[in-house]
């Protein structure tokens, strides 16, 4: 009997010490009095989970995934701590918090909000397994419901919790095919140290080794002693981590991120921080000017795994794993780049000035050495920063699709943290804030905007659109609105085309007294002043001519008898404008418009079925004669023939954008008497515009037309009223009207 005792009681000794594990030294930290780091993992699902199905999932699957979810931190007999296996009492860990019913999806927002607040300030029992789950069943702006999952930091890093989760998730499309993860390209050196000389090896260790003691200085001097300078983003105060946070979160296209990439020749993770590093200045810009170029810190997590992407728990947890489960990151130090007066010409150099600081910190070792000081080093600094990346599909729990994702980091000394994570090709990023020192919503409306203003300069698709469409009307808006919101002088846009870019790069590199051009425009002036001039050819909207030589003067296609007048008539607004003097003009008596005059009223009554159709044109005809080389005593001349379209309102009527030149004529000497010949084309299309007309499709009403046109004035000086109708021009009078 004795003997059996014994035989059970070893093998009851055996099995506690197969149930148990010992605790890391950096866990051990992550849940001392001192540091208490927790993780939240929020969820947001387009349907409602059910009580009783999210506590069968939690008891078959969530517990089964790790035994750290089932243990508790105790002490043997020799004073080290160990993972103790205990019984989990669901009703301890989840929790279903009663929310009022009937409020506004952003009431609920708030409610939330101030939840996480909430749990994010109390602390995890150590007498239990230090885990939380909490249903928030009320529809949010964003979600039908949200699952918020608190995980304590000494369970494992981030790295280690996310492939716990994706443990309990399937791909909603086909949960028979496993989540797709974005690639994760690691660097080969291998190939690159065995193609170099032995000098260029030799070289590049000495860069790092001298690059790894210079870091490593000046980390231990920003973990021990040093701090950063007291900012709208860091109070300096005791105790930080203890009062309440505020999250505020934004979503952008993974997309975007990857032109921006593109662009500057760096890693997306490079990307997001130097725009995240831009908002954070402008933030603290706009509460504190001289703020900007202060000194201030970020603590950016990295995880110090090689992996390619997340493996099961299962091979996580084995001795020899490749990617470990645990607690595996190290800090890395980075300065965040000073904020200067001309950021918003290229904010592209903000985030190359980024990069670039990240590039000398991953030359450095010094990343590895530093981690141990976690409570100083955080303490010290303005903010943190961490990444992770997830599924490429949605993914769903139990057939719920999860429509969102996002996580933050509870309980650090730090007055603010960010944290990014990819789902569904996009980038989710979170902002928690210390609450009542940092105003969350504005912090994240100028990363917003620094994110905005730095893919305008990447996004002009729009371009290419067609002028018709909202995108482009759109794209031209917003163009015009950031041009004037950075541009130096609000009376002027400074041009962006790459050849005035160009002609100021020059002029910063001549002496301060060269005549070069500042813009393109102004050198095409001083070349038009030249004779160097270009000409501007009209062609038929179908490509069959171009408007020179013999079809120059020609108001419409002669092959396929499309009309020059049609692109009034493609433009729905337009169209609508045209229209104005029969739809919206003020009829009180009075001569608002030409189309209270006696000569409008006269083609009314004479021709009623031209009148009958408030589309057709009321044109006038002004010319002048133009010596533009007076200085140079010459007589060579200009004679201009314009066409002014009156169916508009009288603020459009006289704009250059609805004047036609229909004639040019040049040379040597005046026409004189002799303008009639010029005018011989012109008079004809006229003619035919009032006999027969010319079929015009109309975008406003999505048809077609028949139009015509009347000329009821010309419009000149006295010398061109002699010329155009040959009559003596003796008296006093300077300026005609003829009807």
């Amino acid at each position: 009997m004795e003997r059996e005792i014994e035989a059970n009681k070893t093998r009851m000794e055996l099995k506690e010490e197969e149930e148990s594990e010992p605790v890391s030294p950096t866990a051990q930290y992550l849940s001392s009095s001192t540091l208490s780091l927790c993780i939240l993992a929020i969820l947001e699902f387009e349907q409602v989970l059910d009580d009783s199905l999210l506590m069968q999932l939690v008891k078959d699957v969530f517990l089964s995934i790790s035994p750290r979810f089932s243990s508790v931190m105790v002490r043997d007999e020799n004073g080290a701590k160990q993972r103790k296996r205990v019984e989990v009492k669901l009703i301890n860990h989840v929790k279903f918090p009663f929310c009022p019913s009937g409020l506004s999806p952003e009431s609920y927002d708030k409610y939330l909000g101030d939840y996480i607040s909430e749990i994010g300030m109390q602390q995890l029992p150590q007498s239990q397994p230090l885990w939380e789950i909490h249903l928030i069943r009320s529809p949010t702006s964003h979600a039908a419901c949200t699952l918020i999952f608190k995980l304590h930091h000494s369970l494992g890093d981030g790295f280690s919790l996310m492939g716990a989760l994706l443990s309990c998730l399937q791909r909603a499309d086909d949960p028979s095919l496993p989540l797709t993860l974005p690639s994760v390209f690691l660097p080969s050196t291998a190939k690159d140290e065995s193609n170099g000389s032995i000098f260029t090896r030799v070289l590049k260790i000495f860069s790092t080794v001298s690059d790894t003691v210079l870091d490593f200085c000046w980390n231990f001097v920003k973990s021990t002693t040093a701090e950063d300078d007291q900012t709208p983003i860091r109070s300096g105060d005791d105790r930080v981590e203890f009062r309440p946070v505020r999250v505020a979160t934004m979503t952008f296209s993974l997309d975007h991120v990857k032109q921006i990439k593109t662009k500057v020749v760096a890693t997306i993770n490079d990307v997001v921080t130097g725009i995240i590093f831009l908002g954070t200045r402008l933030y603290m810009q706009e509460l504190r000017h001289d703020s900007s170029n202060a000194k201030s810190t970020a603590l950016i997590l990295l995880n110090t795994r090689v992996f390619r992407s997340y493996e099961s728990v299962k091979d996580m947890l084995k001795h020899d794993a490749n990617a470990p489960w645990g607690n595996y990151f190290a800090f890395l130090h980075m300065s965040i780049p000073e904020l200067t007066d001309d950021w918003s010409s290229n904010p592209l150099d903000f985030v190359v000035k980024a990069r670039q600081i990240m590039n000398f910190k991953k030359n450095s070792l010094a990343v590895y050495l530093t981690a141990r000081y976690i409570h100083s080093t955080l303490k010290n600094t303005s903010m943190g920063m961490t990444n992770l990346i997830g599924p490429v599909e949605k993914m769903a729990l139990a057939n719920h699709p999860v429509k969102g994702l996002y996580f933050a980091v509870v309980g650090a000394p730090q007055s603010l943290s960010v944290t990014i994570i990819s789902y569904m090709e996009k980038l989710r990023v979170s902002v928690v804030a210390e609450d009542g020192f940092i105003d969350s919503q504005k912090l994240k409306s100028c990363v917003e905007h620094a994110f905005e203003v730095t893919i305008h300069i990447m996004d002009k698709t729009w371009i290419f659109c067609d002028r018709l469409s909202d995108v482009y009307s759109d794209g031209v808006d917003d163009f015009l609105e950031f041009a004037i919101l950075n541009s130096e002088n609000r009376m002027s846009i400074r041009c962006p085309c790459t050849s005035c870019v160009l002609l100021e790069v020059f002029n910063e590199i001549l002496p301060n007294d060269n005549s070069l051009p500042k813009s393109m425009y102004k050198a095409k002036k001083t070349m038009k002043l030249l004779g160097l001039d270009y000409e501007k050819i009209h062609a038929c909207r179908n490509d069959c001519i171009l408007y020179r030589n013999e079809f120059k003067n020609l108001s419409e296609c002669p092959r396929c008898g499309a009309s020059r007048l049609k692109r009034m008539f493609q433009s729905p607004q337009t169209v609508e404008n045209l229209k104005w003097h029969e739809n919206k003009r003020i009829r009180n008596g009075k001569l608002h418009h030409p189309a209270d005059s006696p000569a409008w009223q006269l083609i009314d009554k004479k021709w009623p079925d031209f009148s009958q159709e408030p589309r057709n044109l009321r044109l006038a005809l002004s010319s002048n004669g133009i010596n533009s080389h007076s200085t140079l005593s010459t007589t060579y001349s200009y004679w201009p023939v314009t066409l002014i379209t009156y169916n508009l309102p009288p603020w459009l009527c006289m704009k250059r954008k609805f004047m036609m030149l229909s004639l040019l004529i040049s040379g040597p000497k005046q026409p004189g008497n002799d303008i009639d010949v010029y005018l011989v084309p012109l008079i004809a299309d006229l003619k035919t515009l009032w006999d027969v007309g010319v079929d015009v499709f109309d975008a406003y009403r999505k048809q077609t037309f028949n139009l015509r046109a009347v000329l009821m004035w010309t419009i000149s000086d006295f010398l061109a009223y002699g010329n155009l109708f040959g009559c003596t021009v003796k008296e006093s009078m300077v300026v005609q009207f003829v009807g």
